[in-house]
Formats: structure tokens, C-alpha cells, sequence
């Protein structure tokens, strides 16, 4: 066995000890494989340091050692080449309706590469500059945002570069339409109408340049249907709408409402994901909301959390950073108020 602390931890290595009782863990069992980034963290807040099989690759552990600042650094350069290259490239598609495949898919796997050793890459992406609003600049953020959930939910890595892709190319077919992106005024009647086009539209360029499997434009075309049925363009409904699509709506939402719009403000964090739990169970999937409150670690008034002593409150009010005001479900315990810091949380319900 191999001692390391939490810290140094990552996707794919096996625990086979902690440093606690095993009644004093959210934990069913103690070995274990650790399988997405919310292990990560219910490991984080739960430990100091674990033990691990002797044969982990521990090269790939000591890269944990490099500074936040370094991490951060790495980050921001990795997201600024990212949108010159795909600047670029959607600039030469609307002259030319040339989809350069290959540096989309350079794009993709360097971003995918950076969000798998750096889970905060999606903080930063407000450094990045652009003068104007551009499909690059938000296919860039939804992309982001969009592999940390893949992460988090411990989607396969061989599966990362397609649906990177799809979110990526996901308003490709907007690019195509005689409307300015992002236009400051209410659309009209027949701008409305030909905005609804604009996820068939896409779905048609991909399965056209044939540089993509089927699921790129299956995720593409059904990106804006909603888990009620009230989504477009075939008003699928619930499972029906297949998981990758469910989880991009989820993250076109998130983006869209904390981006700066020429009729519209960008929401704060918690602002914007308390406006994601609103519409959980109409629009979004509750259960995709939940995990997504967990990322980012804002939870809204009237989130359920099940704490890590396996208790399960409601929230109240958010009182300051990371402290949340709360109060027991039992029926008998209502009028019991208190405070607890996030970190006690070990998920969120989802209803």
C-alpha cells in the first residue's frame, strides 16, 4: 500500500484504506476504484490522506504538486489559445462553409486534456477576452463547462472527444443564419422561426462533412429539448431525449445566463444556478441539476442535501460564503434552524 494524501488523488486509482472508521465515512466499503470527480471530493471532505494499491502510476500524482497559480496560469493560456484557434475556424465556415474537422478535434482534446488535470478550468473562463459576443466565445465556455460535468459524472474518456465535439459545434447551424448573434433587440416573428431551424441545421453540416460519428449530431440536434416534452425540434420528453443532449441543455442554460447578453446581465453563480433549480423537472433534469449544484457548489433555497453524518436538511438561506442556514427534514425537527458549512454536504437530492 501507497500513503497519499486527498490532495494527490485521481480518477482511476484504487483505495484500498482510509484514515477513518468506516461508520465515520459516506463510504459503503473502503476499497474501492474511485471513479468520477464527485468521488474525488466526498474523499477531500472526508480525509486526510488514504492508502492506495503500490502499483498507481504516482508520475501522473506528483503533477498534483504544481501551485494553484501555476494550474491557473496553465488554464487561462490553455482557454485563450483555444479561442483564437476556433476564432478562426468559424470565421473561414461562414466564408466558405469549410469545417476545418481537425482543429476542431485539436481543440477538443487539448481542452479535454486541461479539465481533466485542472477541474477548475471552468472558473476561469471569464478572462476570456472578446470584444464582441461571438458563437466562439460561448461554444468555447459551453465546451468547458460541459467536460467538467463529464467528469464529474465519470463519463468514459473515450468517449470525451465526440461528445466534446458535439458541444463544441452545438450552434454550428447559427452560424448559417441571416441573424447577428446574440442581437440586442427581441426577435421578431420570423427571426424566432428561423432560430428553431438552427439545431437541424447543424445536425445536417455534421452529418455532412462525414468527420463525425452519429452521436455528434444526434447530441447537436436534440440540444434543445426539454425533460416536460416543451423543447425543440421533436418535443421529446424525460429519457426519451438521450443523456449527452440532456446534460448540454443543462450547460447551454448554465453559460447562457451567466454570460454577458446585449439584453441582459450576466447572473452571478448562485443566481444562476438557483434559476437552474427553478426550472429542474420542467426544462432541465433534476437529477443532471443536482450533481450540476454540486459542481459549483452554490445551493440553492429549498435544495435537499444529505450531509455527511447521512442527515438530510433543507436550505434555508445562504448566510455567507460557503455557509448555508438549515434546518432538519423530520417533520419533528422543523423549527430547528442552524448553520453548516458546505463542506459537511455529501450530495443533493433531487426531486
Amino acid at each position: 500500500m501507497k500513503k497519499l494524501a486527498v490532495s494527490q488523488l485521481q480518477i482511476g486509482m484504487n483505495v484500498v484504506k482510509l484514515d477513518k472508521k468506516w461508520l465515520d465515512t459516506p463510504f459503503f466499503k473502503h476499497n474501492f476504484v474511485i471513479k468520477s470527480e464527485k468521488h474525488l471530493e466526498q474523499l477531500r471532505n472526508t480525509c486526510e490522506y488514504v492508502f492506495i494499491k503500490n502499483n498507481q502510476n504516482l508520475l501522473v500524482v506528483n503533477n498534483k504538486n504544481q501551485s494553484s497559480e501555476d494550474k491557473e496560469k496553465k488554464g487561462k493560456t490553455a482557454l485563450s489559445a483555444s479561442f483564437k484557434l476556433l476564432n478562426v475556424v468559424i470565421e473561414d465556415f461562414k466564408a466558405s462553409s469549410y469545417l476545418n474537422t481537425r482543429k476542431i478535434k485539436e481543440i477538443v482534446n487539448y481542452l479535454t486534456v486541461q479539465v481533466l488535470n485542472d477541474s477548475k478550468t471552468y472558473e476561469y473562463l471569464n478572462t476570456i477576452q472578446s470584444n464582441s459576443p461571438c458563437i466562439a466565445h460561448k461554444s468555447l465556455r459551453v465546451l468547458v463547462l460541459y467536460l467538467t460535468l463529464c467528469k464529474y459524472l465519470g463519463i468514459k474518456k473515450s468517449k470525451l472527444l465526440d461528445l466534446g465535439c458535439a458541444a463544441l459545434l452545438h450552434d454550428i447551424g447559427m452560424v448559417k443564419l441571416p441573424i447577428a448573434f446574440d442581437k440586442p433587440e427581441k426577435l421578431t416573428v420570423s427571426e424566432r422561426e428561423q432560430i428553431l431551424t438552427h439545431t437541424k441545421l447543424g445536425a445536417m453540416f455534421i452529418e455532412e462533412s462525414k468527420e463525425f460519428p452519429s452521436i455528434v449530431s444526434q447530441v447537436i440536434r436534440s440540444h434543445h429539448e426539454h425533460f416536460n416534452g416543451s423543447g425543440y425540434p421533436a418535443g421529446l420528453a424525460g429519457r426519451d431525449i438521450n443523456l449527452y443532449s440532456r446534460m448540454l441543455t443543462l450547460v447551454c442554460a448554465y453559460e447562457a445566463i451567466t454570460r454577458n447578453r446585449g439584453y441582459k446581465s450576466a447572473l452571478n453563480s448562485y443566481s444562476a444556478v438557483s434559476e437552474l433549480a427553478r426550472v429542474s423537472g420542467s426544462m432541465l433534469d433534476p437529477r443532471l441539476v443536482a450533481r450540476f449544484i454540486e459542481i459549483i457548489k452554490e445551493f440553492p433555497v429549498g435544495t435537499h442535501v444529505k450531509t455527511l453524518n447521512g442527515e438530510i436538511v433543507k436550505i434555508l438561506a445562504k448566510v455567507e460564503k460557503n455557509k448555508y442556514q438549515v434546518t432538519l427534514l423530520s417533520p419533528d425537527d422543523y423549527d430547528c434552524m442552524f448553520l453548516l458549512n458546505s463542506n459537511d454536504f455529501y450530495g443533493v437530492i433531487y426531486e
